[in-house]
């Protein structure tokens, strides 16, 4: 018999040691698991700060609060129906519309009644509007 050769026939395949293998892929797996490091997104958002020697101090523009409730909708603290909140707004919106509104939705209501409340703030020219819920 020859040195290097098996008994038998010469194309016998060795196994393939899976159990190395296998530990090999968890040690990948871990190494990587623990360097990874997640990228923060807040780190790529352009920031316009002022100037050190600036110092303008402009008052914010004030927040206009709509409340939606089942029974009715509140527009700075006054109740007012679907159907006069929109000559409110109207005038409101002439006055300022870069004044962000802010519209709270109490968990009751309709969907519908939503956004026709939203659609009408868009629609009469304020550029900022924000939903919240109301709590209770």
């Amino acid at each position: 018999m020859a040195l290097g050769k098996r008994k038998g026939s010469g194309n016998e395949e060795l196994p393939v040691p899976l159990n190395t293998l296998i530990d090999v892929v968890f040690l990948l797996l871990v190494y990587f698991v623990i360097t990874w490091s997640a990228p923060i997104p807040e780190a790529h958002l352009a920031v316009n700060l002022p100037s050190p020697g600036e110092s303008t101090q402009e008052d914010p523009p004030p927040v206009l609060q709509i409340e939606v409730r089942p029974e009715k909708i509140l527009v700075q603290g006054k109740a007012y129906s679907i159907d006069e909140i929109r000559p409110r707004l109207k005038n409101l919106a002439e006055m300022q519309s870069e004044q962000p509104v802010i519209v709270k939705v109490s968990g009751e209501i309709k969907t519908h009644r939503l956004v026709q409340v939203l659609d009408m703030c868009k629609g009469l020219g304020f550029e900022t509007v924000n939903v919240m819920s109301l709590k209770g």
